[in-house]
Parts: C-alpha cells; sequence; structure tokens
C-alpha cells in the first residue's frame, strides 16, 4: 500500500513540473505576442580598459584534476586595474572549505584581490550552494568573510548583515569601462520556480581599448536576431 502512495506522490510532482512547464511556456508567448518592449536609456561615455583577463575559479570544465568542478560558475574578472569576484560557484558537497575555497588556493587567489563582487543571478550554484539559496544569501565560504568595504552589486535584494549590498536594477557604471546591464527578470524552472517563481539576472558588459564590448554572464541569456533578452525582456 506504502508503494501506491509513493507512486501517487510521483505523480502529482510530475504533473505539477509539467503544469509550471506549459504556464511558463505560455506566458512567455503571450508577453511576445503583445510586443512588450523595455526602454532602455544608453549609457554615455562609459569609459574603457586597457586590458581585461578572465580567471574560472569554479566551471563545470577544468584543466587540471587539482580543481573542483560542477555546474555554475565563478570568474575573477581582472579589467584594467579592477577586479571583480562574479558569482561564487556551488558547494554540492558541503565541503568544509568549499568547493570554490579550494579551487582559489589552488590558483593563489585570495578574497583580499576583489575590488567588487557581482552576483548575476540567486541559483544555488552561482551562490555558493543549496544553503545559501534557502536562505536567500550567498557567500565564498565558511572560512572566507568578505570586508564591510567591498561593494557587492545584486540582481535582486538578499539577507546580508548589515546596510550591505546594492541592487542594480537598471543599466550602471561600476567603472570606467565595466557596466552592469542591470536586473532582468525571468521565469525559474521547476523545481525552483515552486517556491520561487521568477528570480533577477544581471551580466557586465567592458569595453576594452582595441577590442570592443566583452559581454559577460552568468547563464540563462540568449541572443537571437542580434538582440540580448532573458525571456522577453530585450536589452540590447
Amino acid at each position: 500500500m506504502k508503494r501506491y502512495w509513493i507512486y501517487i506522490i510521483i505523480g502529482i510532482v510530475v504533473i505539477f513540473g509539467v503544469w509550471q512547464t506549459v504556464a511558463i511556456v505560455s506566458q512567455d508567448a503571450n508577453k511576445q505576442n503583445q510586443n512588450t518592449t523595455v526602454e532602455i536609456v544608453a549609457l554615455q561615455d562609459i569609459g574603457t580598459v586597457p586590458s581585461l583577463t578572465i580567471l574560472p575559479l569554479y566551471e563545470l570544465k577544468v584543466s587540471s584534476p587539482q580543481y573542483q568542478t560542477g555546474a555554475g560558475v565563478s570568474y575573477m574578472i581582472t579589467a584594467g586595474d579592477k577586479t571583480i569576484l562574479m558569482d561564487t560557484g556551488d558547494n554540492l558537497t558541503e565541503a568544509d572549505p568549499s568547493e570554490l575555497e579550494q579551487n582559489m588556493k589552488v590558483a593563489g587567489v585570495t578574497a583580499d584581490q576583489f575590488d567588487a563582487i557581482v552576483i548575476s543571478h540567486m541559483h544555488p550554484d552561482h551562490i555558493g550552494g543549496k544553503d545559501n539559496w534557502f536562505n536567500k544569501s550567498f557567500s565564498i565560504g565558511k572560512n572566507t568573510s568578505i570586508p564591510n568595504s567591498l561593494p557587492i552589486y545584486l540582481p535582486e535584494s538578499i539577507n546580508l548583515e548589515g546596510d550591505r549590498g546594492k541592487v542594480v536594477s537598471n543599466p550602471t557604471i561600476l567603472a570606467p569601462g565595466i557596466v552592469s546591464l542591470g536586473a532582468i527578470n525571468f521565469n525559474n524552472p521547476f523545481p525552483i520556480s515552486f517556491m520561487r517563481p521568477t528570480s533577477g539576472e544581471q551580466s557586465l558588459a567592458i569595453k576594452v581599448d582595441g577590442v570592443g564590448v566583452v559581454l559577460i554572464t552568468g547563464s540563462y541569456i540568449s541572443i537571437s536576431g542580434g538582440k540580448l533578452s532573458t525571456g522577453s525582456s530585450t536589452i540590447l
């Protein structure tokens, strides 16, 4: 008898997941049919940076077995004289030190090298694991404290101690040549959508001398017909 109840519960979960997916697709289709547009004011004189390097600190594919790996990302972005930590990866094994902390140690990277932290979006594999997602926060790991003076740029409000973190709702110049495109809302996939139907995501656009604009995203960004979008919100 217990087995039948298990089958019933699994069936309900599957039906709910399909219903959520259909609802999201229908919602997106309706928005597209309505030709909904988002008015964006172009930024002027964003400046440039002389150079750009991106060091993956957490990623699915790695160059050495010394590094911990998994879905999600964490990038150390050095743009001119500014160094940004973008996202903090995952910590599936709930390791201590965290998987990101282990990778930072292997790469010889310390938190005091960062001039700012940018969180692209609040999914577990971009904020340091599921515990941070449930707490609506993020972390590098239990052994790494984030200085109070370090700027933190967020796509939405989260739980941080004190008056910390700035939500970037619109395109914003973070430093000369470094721009956040601002948070764009998107529908979360199931089962995340069960608790949080929507989230926001921001990307970075960095204008490099002699190269042009380099777009750095966490995920979920698509380019179609020369336009950058998440869901139905066109921003570029």
